[in-house]
Parts: structure tokens; C-alpha cells; sequence
């Protein structure tokens, strides 16, 4: 009975979501790795697939930050209207830093 449960449901479910086709570019993670209030990062990358990423974060107190990150890729052509190929990303986020250890040589970033 096990077996036949196996090779008629979970075999083909598992074949039809193998099947399933989409591209994933991640972009780049913002990691500015503050250390006082005041600092600003900035990155901007790409990558031959023709995704563009950017990133910027700025400390606005002692221990926050604000981050952003937006990710651009469009691959489709005017032709070819495949939406496989085309993102577009934008986050942010607020996080808490302060520096760790017995010197206080390293950084904590939530």
C-alpha cells in the first residue's frame, strides 16, 4: 500500500514541481557594518546578466540605522515578452548595531 501511495502521489508531485521553470537573481545584501551615529553607506553593483543592485544605509542614532536596497533586471527585449526575466526589487529595513566583545572590536547588527 506504502508504495503504491508513493509511486502515485508523491512521485509525480514531486516530477511536477521539478518541472517548474523561473530564474532567480538575488541581489546583493546591504551589510554596512556601522559603528557610530553619522555613517553612511553607499554600494552600487552589477553583474553580466545585466541586474543592477544598489544599496544605501545611514545611521541615525548611537545604536539604528535605516537600510534600503532596490534590484533592477530586465532581460525580456522588445520582442520577447518573457516576464521570466524581468525584476524589480525594493526593501528597507531598520536595524540596531553596537559593538561587542571584551575590546569592543567587533560589531552586532540586527
Amino acid at each position: 500500500m506504502y508504495i503504491r501511495f508513493v509511486y502515485l502521489i508523491i512521485l509525480p508531485l514531486a516530477l511536477f514541481f521539478a518541472s517548474c521553470s523561473s530564474i532567480y537573481m538575488p541581489n546583493v545584501p546591504a551589510t554596512p557594518m556601522f559603528q557610530e551615529k553619522g555613517e553612511v553607506h553607499a554600494a552600487v553593483h552589477a553583474n553580466v546578466k545585466g541586474n543592477l543592485s544598489g544599496s544605501v544605509g545611514v545611521a541615525v542614532g548611537n545604536h539604528i540605522a535605516i537600510i534600503a536596497n532596490g534590484s533592477y533586471i530586465d532581460q525580456g527585449g522588445n520582442n520577447n515578452k518573457n516576464e521570466l526575466f524581468r525584476q524589480h526589487l525594493v526593501e528597507g529595513g531598520l536595524g540596531y548595531f553596537t559593538r561587542i566583545g571584551k575590546e569592543k572590536r567587533q560589531i552586532l547588527e540586527i
